[in-house]
């Protein structure tokens, strides 16, 4: 009886270097997500913005939100996947270091995995070293100078649907460090993944 989303918005509005909140949805959500805000007490503390038809849409319309908010070029935005629920404290604080440092960083976790590539679906071609390897995450956390210039140089180039912040921050030139994930940060995707955040909930008592 409690969405999925309300635990990930829980995550960050708990935080104490969190000033603001906002999520982005379709419109025609608003109406059941307004209701669960009221329901758990975060109405007050979660703004809604109208998402976009891909990721990278509804992240330049946050952004353009955040603009109208005389948000500073060193104030730093948090981009994370709602359905993300186990997002930790220190993962968020941690991001919030390093961009504070850097400007900009991702969260990520080595590659337990041996990796290979095809190039035809059906046999390996290679195998590379997976030491060097990283899977992506969120939060991914910018300066707003940066976020903002990555989403402009984006739309002035046609680059659409890319699925990534990080690859649109380095293709300004910004370097992007890494902030240490959790494999508990998982995706939610499958109902196989819902059954496994079930589990987790049960182990840690919530």
């Amino acid at each position: 009886n409690k969405p999925l989303f309300i635990y990930t918005l829980e995550a960050f509005v708990n935080h104490h270097l969190i000033d603001a909140v906002y999520l982005v949805a379709q419109e025609e959500e608003f109406y059941f997500i307004t209701s669960e805000l009221n329901k758990f007490k975060l109405a007050d503390d979660v703004k809604l913005i109208q998402g976009g038809k891909t990721r990278q849409a509804s992240v330049s319309n946050a952004i353009a939100a955040l603009e109208q908010l005389n948000t500073s070029d060193d104030d730093l935005v948090l981009i994370h996947d709602g359905a993300r629920p186990l997002v930790s404290e220190a993962i968020i604080s941690e991001n919030i270091k390093n961009a504070d440092f850097f400007g900009a960083t991702t969260t990520a976790i080595k590659s337990r995995n041996t990796l290979a590539t095809s190039l035809d679906d059906k046999l390996i071609y290679d195998i590379p070293d997976r030491s060097k390897y990283f899977e992506i995450q969120t939060p991914q956390t910018f300066k707003f100078e940066y976020i903002s210039r990555a989403h402009e140089y984006a739309r002035g180039n046609n680059l659409e649907n890319v699925s990534d912040d990080t690859q649109l921050v380095k293709a300004i030139g910004r370097p992007v460090s890494i902030s240490e994930g959790s494999s508990l940060n998982f995706k939610i995707t499958t109902k196989e993944d819902l059954s496994l955040f079930e589990a987790v909930l049960k182990l840690i008592g919530k």
